[in-house]
């Protein structure tokens, strides 16, 4: 059945919220997509320091839902197999947290809602998530062609020429010319999230784009193949990257923006339909990732995890009534904010039991907002880490086999016993990013058997070069991050309201 219909005279603006897949913002990829650039940022406003709180797809993909940190919302870790605590299955999803999430606040507001393609790393096809009318999510996360969705309680499977993105695009856009253009017997606004699996591994590229790019390489930025003995022992043991490995990470370099070909192809058609059923110029598209991606930075060939920028930065765009064009904002803003944001635009407010930790970035992305800015200066991140170590086997082959998750054995070095570890335990982490007037720095505590620690000085040092923990000239500010990081991480300890967690200060 339909939500209740909003208040007489009170027209809501439709909201869209498009999330990619490890998709990243330092390595360009936004060049891979003409139609985005043209109809989204120079159309919109760009947050250049968004940040995710886990560089994981299904932990952050919850902070996006819930508004909580990880280690609030019980989502910190993906352990590599369905069990009791895969990506917080028994607190967030099909748990009592999941009430509390993005989609039932916006059915509350008075939305249709539908979720078109990832939803969180665990899908049950006769499970449909609280708050959706309609539930497409992705199934066999890593397949490009010839996917399974979720859909609405059944099991619909795609034919093996049908590309998961296109199928993904057809039917969100299928769902909004069903349920648009509103009037007075359809008033009801509509909220969409629209989550292609581009560019993942194995970023698999629909046909006609097999080819494009081939003369690209990734960028060399200044961490490209560098050693880097004064950071943690993931980094610090890494051997130097060999022809082979180059050569395989600038193959994926370029299968990923290959998929993203796709996905700008599914933002110029999705404007289109708006167009066409006269609903642009009322509706928000927010885009953004999960997290971002390294491609030879720090000598491993291809991952994510790692507490640097190149993964925990991620895009944000959003354009819309009121939304500056072509314009960038330097605030900070994070995946805990979008729910809160989400809310705030369709004027819903949060109960207080769901105990959030985000705040509402509308009145800083929408000039005609009267909600008042909270500010943000700060954000807490985390992860927790697990060993991923390529397999032996024959180099450049098993990476790049089509249509399979790939093994890891192709981002070996040949002959090389020392192995790329793309992650280990010991890469688990709390950290607290700092951007303000007079500050923009990064702490990193890890939990290691030597409590390693990083602090980068990211106003003179970008790229987090030069690791300036215990050096005595930043001592004062290593202590002071260091208290206000466990003044953060300790936030939840104690039971709020409904025994949630306490508000994070």
């Amino acid at each position: 059945p339909p939500p209740p219909p909003p208040p007489p005279g009170v027209t809501l603006p439709n909201i869209i919220f498009v999330i990619t897949d490890d998709q990243d913002v330092l390595l360009n990829s936004f060049d891979a997509m003409p139609n985005f650039r043209k109809l989204m940022i120079e159309k919109g406003t760009t947050m250049s320091n968004f940040f995710v709180d886990v560089p994981v797809c299904c932990p952050s993909r919850t902070s996006f839902l819930s508004g909580r940190y990880a280690h609030n919302n019980g989502a910190i870790k993906v352990d590599g197999k369905p069990s009791s605590d895969w990506c917080g299955t028994k607190i967030f999803w099909k748990g009592p947290l999941q009430e509390y999430s993005l989609p039932v606040y916006m059915k509350a507001a008075g939305y249709r809602t539908g979720i078109f393609g990832k939803e969180l790393n665990v899908v049950d096809e006769k499970y449909i998530s609280p708050g959706w009318d309609r539930y497409f999510a992705l199934i066999d996360e890593c397949k490009y062609f010839g996917n399974s969705f979720a859909d609405n309680g059944k099991r619909t499977t795609f034919d093996s020429t049908d590309y998961m993105t296109t199928i993904i695009s057809n039917t969100s856009q299928q769902w909004l010319q069903q349920h648009l253009p509103r009037n007075e017997s359809n008033p009801w606004p509509v909220f969409a999230y629209i989550a292609p699996h581009a560019p993942h591994q194995p970023a698999q590229p629909d046909i006609p784009n097999e080819r494009a790019f081939s003369n690209l390489t990734a960028p060399r930025t200044p961490p490209w193949n560098i050693s880097a003995p004064d950071h943690h022992w993931l980094i610090s043991q890494q051997q130097p990257l060999s022809a082979l490995d180059a050569d395989e990470s600038d193959e994926m370099f370029r299968r990923r923006w290959r998929t993203l070909i796709s996905v700008d192809d599914m933002i110029r058609d999705l404007i289109t339909t708006l167009e066409d059923v006269g609903e642009l110029n009322r509706t928000y598209i927010l885009y953004s990732s999960d997290h971002g991606y390294h491609l030879g930075q720090w000598r491993i060939p291809a991952h994510k995890e790692l507490a640097y920028e190149t993964d925990i930065r991620v895009p944000f765009v959003i354009r819309g009534p009121g939304v500056k064009q072509n314009a960038t904002i330097q605030n900070i803003g994070a995946n805990i904010d979008i729910a809160v944001t989400l809310a705030d635009i369709a004027g819903y407010t949060i109960p207080r039991e769901a105990q959030v930790d985000g705040i509402s970035l509308k009145s800083l992305l929408i000039t005609t907002s009267e909600s008042e800015y909270a500010g943000r200066e700060e954000f807490l991140f985390e992860h927790q880490g697990g060993d991923i170590r390529p397999v032996p086997g024959t180099c450049g082959t098993a990476w790049m086999k089509p249509g399979g998750f790939p093994s890891f054995s192709g981002l070996c070095s040949c002959g090389n016993p020392m192995q790329h570890w793309l992650t280990s335990r010991n890469n688990s982490y709390v950290g607290l990013r700092v951007i303000n007037s007079t500050l923009n720095v990064k702490l990193v505590l890890y939990n290691d058997s030597v409590n390693f620690v990083e602090l980068f000085d990211l106003s003179t040092d970008p790229y987090e070069i030069t690791n300036l923990a215990g050096r005595s000239d930043y001592m004062q500010l290593q202590q002071m991050l260091t208290t206000r990081l466990d003044s953060l991480r300790a936030c939840g300890a104690q039971p709020g309201q409904n025994g949630s967690s306490v508000i994070c200060p």
